[in-house]
């Protein structure tokens, strides 16, 4: 199979490898916080998965959450970063089978995505230690693609599972789970001082808004799980997964795991590098702006940056080359940068929208002016 042979580069699982780790070390502080206000779980009540003379002792557990705390540092420095990562992830899946009690869904999927990134070749880029030279030569970032395809495919099942469950229960098919989660919000804002307008109030109240938000948010989770692996569909499953979890995060507390989802969203990415590029002017101010943006927010490598020739700098001062040849220019550019650029990506169909609509705008006019004639 072409799964099990297939090299591709490892020039972006070496970012996944790195927020992973900034993740891990936010969860493991997390711990320690914990450790300090509601004490040693061990010394509560508490439920193992493993024998009870496997439950380390307080030092132990301390001494654990340091090692685990220092395997997340590696990952983000890249010094032994996939080691830091399998040390990290061991430790934290061992303190979780301590205690059934402190287990989360969200909590144990990224310690399991920091458990699968430790096989994936993410060694090869972002290297901090290594300073501006961050990352091997292409030649060297050629690694097996087969770990980053578990990636996807434990995504797709997180959102099955998620969504399979949502659908057969009941309570949160029926949108009841989602009223009382719209009734805790309102009270949390109520009580934080800051209290929603009347009409809010109400329409956040009904059960039949309830209803269709429990529907739509399980349609889109199973939706997800198939849309992500097909090409034509997978731009519209980011962008819109991408929301999902902002909403969520917003309106839930699932601790880290929106975030989780936007760093294992890397596992989707085309692995090829610089096959867009950018032409810019750069004797012009939009020129050079847009050569400063792309330089500072291209984290996926996707642009290679070139001068515009001179027969094109009447067309405009900015034109964008996609993956296929196709070039973007004018109110078509913003598009075209959005949809590679994650700290824009959002804006992507807006910016898709507004470029169709000048472009009818434009056909529409020069239909208008050659049916007139001349004269």
């Amino acid at each position: 199979m072409k799964w099990l042979t297939e090299e591709r580069d490892g020039y972006l699982l070496g970012l996944m490898r790195l927020l992973l780790g900034v993740l891990l070390c936010v969860q493991v502080w997390a711990r320690f916080d914990e450790l300090e206000y509601w004490g040693y779980f061990g010394a509560n009540f508490h439920l193992p998965f493993v024998p009870e003379a496997w439950v380390p002792s307080f030092a132990t557990y301390r001494v654990l959450l340091g090692l685990e705390l220092a395997g997340a540092l590696l990952g983000v420095l890249g010094w032994f970063g996939r080691e830091g990562l399998l040390v990290g992830s061991s430790i934290g899946i061992f303190l979780m089978l301590c205690d059934r009690l402190q287990y989360h869904n969200n909590r144990f999927s990224l310690l399991l995505f920091c458990f699968l990134c430790a096989f994936c070749p993410s060694d090869r880029s972002f290297l901090l230690y290594r300073g501006r030279s961050h990352a091997l030569p292409e030649a060297l970032r050629l690694g097996p693609t087969l770990p980053r395809r578990v990636m996807q495919v434990q995504v797709s099942l997180l959102y099955l599972s998620s969504g399979g469950s949502k659908l057969l229960d009941p309570d949160w098919r029926g949108g009841q789970t989602m009223l009382l989660r719209f009734q805790q919000g309102l009270e949390e804002a109520a009580r934080a001082g800051t209290p929603l307008p009347d009409w809010v109030v109400h329409f956040l109240g009904t059960p039949a808004l309830a209803s269709l938000g429990s529907k739509a948010a399980i349609s889109l989770e199973l939706s997800l799980a198939f849309a992500l692996w097909v090409p034509t569909t997978r731009v519209i499953a980011l962008w819109a997964g991408a929301i999902f979890h902002l909403l969520i995060q917003a309106s839930a507390r699932v601790e880290l795991f929106s975030w989780l989802m936007g760093v294992a969203y890397i596992a989707f990415v085309t692995p090829e590098l610089h096959e867009r590029t950018l032409r810019v002017d750069v004797r012009t101010t939009l020129g050079r702006a847009a050569r400063t943006f792309v330089r500072v927010f291209d984290w996926f490598a996707r642009f290679r940056i070139e001068e515009l020739p001179g027969s094109e700098a009447e067309q405009g001062s900015v034109a964008v080359v996609g993956r296929g040849g196709e070039t973007a220019r004018g109110s078509a550019v913003p598009a075209a940068l959005a949809r590679a650029l994650p700290v824009a990506f959002l804006a992507w169909p807006a910016c898709a929208l507004l470029a169709l609509r000048q472009a009818r705008d434009r056909s529409r006019t020069t239909d208008v002016g050659s049916s007139a004639g001349p004269g």
